[in-house]
């Protein structure tokens, strides 16, 4: 049964490597797996091949998210992706940050 899933989902218009197309937007690359638990993400930063650390991946039926963790920063994002068709994906980020009282 883990492989009859993992096969329909590699072919789920998510998976795949995707970038920004936006000139002055971000340098991070976003890979989507199939994996025998749904799927799996890992990113990098084109510019310096720096990987982002990836937990929290889950899958609800329509939006793909995750969290991210850049090591060299601690900058910490969600992330939402959702399909638009079969070269395209709607990705929206949060940053997360943890605020204290002044």
């Amino acid at each position: 049964m883990t492989k009859k899933v993992r096969s329909l989902l590699s072919a789920h218009p998510l998976v795949g490597t995707w970038v920004d197309t936006d000139l002055d937007g971000s340098t991070a690359e976003w890979t989507v797996r199939a994996s025998t638990s749904g799927f799996a993400v890992t990113g990098i930063d084109a510019n310096d091949g720096e990987p982002f650390e990836v937990t929290d991946v889950t899958w609800d039926g329509s939006s793909l998210r995750f969290i991210s963790v850049m090591p060299s920063t601690g900058h910490r994002v969600s992330h939402s992706m959702t399909a638009d068709g079969d070269d395209w994906v709607v990705h929206s980020s949060t940053i997360i940050e943890r605020w204290r009282r002044k």
